[in-house]
């Protein structure tokens, strides 16, 4: 979600995504915009590779910059 106002000011989220341990995927994505809105935007993410059904994914987060990141839903699909 973006969001505004100072509590959202210069929100940034580092997304990592993993399987097993191989890195496929780096993403910064902001949290904030100028409008007086809060709005949900689909972030899709190409990975490097394809990962194998029963292989493990592992998501990592970390908040960069700002104080406040909203994720409103998560999905993973084969396209």
């Amino acid at each position: 979600m973006r969001s505004y106002g100072e509590k959202w000011s210069d929100s940034r989220l580092k997304v990592d995504v993993y399987a097993g341990d191989e890195l496929l995927k780096t993403e910064e994505v902001v949290g904030y915009h100028d409008k007086k809105t809060s709005e949900t935007y689909n972030i899709k993410m190409k990975l490097a590779r394809g990962v194998k059904a029963g292989e493990d994914v592992r998501i990592q987060l970390e908040l960069v910059g700002g104080s406040t990141f909203k994720i409103s839903g998560m999905a993973v699909c084969d396209h």
